[in-house]
């Protein structure tokens, strides 16, 4: 079976960054992926071989914008939705976007001698790609099924300007099922569109497994990865970072866009200016080889708008705590098992106060087993470096939720990280059996927090 997948951008430029990881996974279970994108032919990513790509080549430019007037107002493939004048002009461009893109398909397809057989259409989007594959499935494969994702600006109404996502209900109605990447999602369509309840079910993103990196290196690394945009709010991770004053403090901005000068001036402007790196506009595999090669501290997600990150799963994928706003469905994924999440509204100052936590528990935490590896050399023993390592990050974890004040982090899971680190230093017992063994007390999703973390 054969899959056209519609995207706004992948794989050429570097948006959508994320379908990388997932583009293994339909390209294993298709026999061909199509990936059909709205974005002019530019820098062509790694694709696997059974993987064709073809630009659709529907480009934001000025003479774009004029053409897609044009198709909208006079080629335009479905009923105008009823939205008021306010949203007249939105509605026009959408709808030539899709007529331009369903057009250009039908030439694609026809100039490569492309042949499909009831092919399932997937679209990344529950935008205009949505109603591009809706347009293909009933004019050109009936008997096929159509499917989209949605994320958080093709999802929520308040995301957008003048509370309005374009066709959402058209796209709703016309797929054959719908897949919110978050339970907060799914419950928020549901709730709108309980008619369609049935056909719309949550699917996270996710990401893969990575082990942690570890080191002692005393430089406290702060990562953000994120579009440098308003609603992000990093120039207010800045402020943050400068007004903490400490020269162990390094940063780490992957990102690029409008706040860019705003932030570097703050910076700049200060005793900072040398303790920080911005990566810009990164791909994918070299941001993952980055936190392959280096050891992170803390991971800062401070944005007053999200769907469900995936740069979060990332971090949460190498180990690293986070801390993060409690917006959209970030609750999700960031618990006391985590890291710590914060109120969006929470000032500068108490985020500040929140990362001097973080700072000094690893501080203390290096200071402490330097003192136990000395202790244990004085006692002619010599440490076992895979179980010193467990019991580092047992150590570190339980520590790092005491000072953040996290809830349910001093008891019991403080006690469990305690009693497990006795145990290793003391008699070398494996990290999973000593917590299963000698702690079974504790609820098991305790048990796993810890065990989970450690891995």
């Amino acid at each position: 079976m054969d899959c056209i997948f519609l995207t706004t951008e992948f794989p050429y430029n570097t948006g959508e960054q994320f379908i990388e990881n997932e583009i293994d996974y339909l390209s294993q279970n298709f026999e061909h992926v199509f990936i059909f994108s709205l974005q002019s032919k530019t820098i062509e990513r790694r694709t696997p071989e059974n993987v064709k790509n073809f630009s659709l080549n529907i480009s934001n430019r000025k003479f774009k914008k004029i053409k897609k007037l044009y198709y909208g107002l006079f080629h335009h493939q479905i009923k105008f939705e009823k939205t008021g004048l306010q949203n007249l002009l939105t509605n026009i461009l959408y709808q030539g976007t899709v007529s331009l893109a369903y057009k250009e398909f039908k030439k694609v397809i026809k100039k490569n001698k492309i042949e499909l057989n009831n092919p399932l259409i997937y679209s990344y989007w529950m935008g205009p790609t949505a109603t591009l594959g809706i347009l293909i499935k009933n004019n050109l494969f009936k008997k096929t099924k159509f499917i989209t994702r949605c994320h958080s600006i093709d999802l929520y109404s308040f995301a957008n300007k003048r509370n309005y996502v374009p066709y959402q209900l058209f796209n709703i109605k016309n797929s054959d099922f719908v897949f919110p990447i978050s339970k907060h999602g799914e419950n928020y369509l549901k709730n709108l569109y309980p008619d369609y309840k049935e056909k719309i079910i949550f699917s996270y993103l996710g990401t893969k497994h990575y082990k942690s990196i570890n080191s002692d290196t005393v430089p406290f690394r702060i990562l953000t990865c994120s579009h440098l945009i308003p609603l992000k709010r990093v120039e207010k991770i800045a402020e943050a970072i400068v007004s903490i004053n400490d020269n162990d403090i390094y940063w780490d901005c992957f990102g690029d866009g409008p706040c860019k000068k705003e932030i570097l001036d703050k910076l700049n402007n200060s005793n900072f200016k040398e303790n920080y790196i911005f990566h810009g506009q990164t791909k994918y595999s070299d941001v993952i080889d980055f936190y392959k090669n280096h050891k992170i501290d803390l991971f800062i997600n401070f944005s007053t708008l999200e769907g469900l990150p995936v740069s979060l799963m990332e971090a949460i994928s190498f180990g690293v705590p986070c801390i993060a706003t409690n917006v959209g469905a970030t609750s999700e994924i960031i618990n006391d098992s985590t890291g710590m999440l914060v109120d969006k509204n929470i000032s500068v100052d108490e985020l500040k106060q929140h990362m001097e936590c973080a700072l000094t528990s690893t501080k203390e935490y290096i200071m402490a087993r330097e003192a136990q590896n000395k202790a244990m050399l004085a006692q002619g023993k010599k440490p076992n470096e895979r179980t010193l390592k467990r019991m580092e990050i047992a150590n570190a974890f339980a520590k790092f939720g005491e000072n953040l004040g996290m809830q349910g982090a001093v008891t019991p899971r403080d006690r469990i990280a305690t009693r497990v680190s006795n145990y290793l230093l003391e008699q070398g017992i494996d990290f999973k059996r000593s917590i299963y063994k000698d702690n079974e007390t504790f609820e098991n999703n305790e048990l796993n927090a810890v065990y989970e973390y450690s891995r």
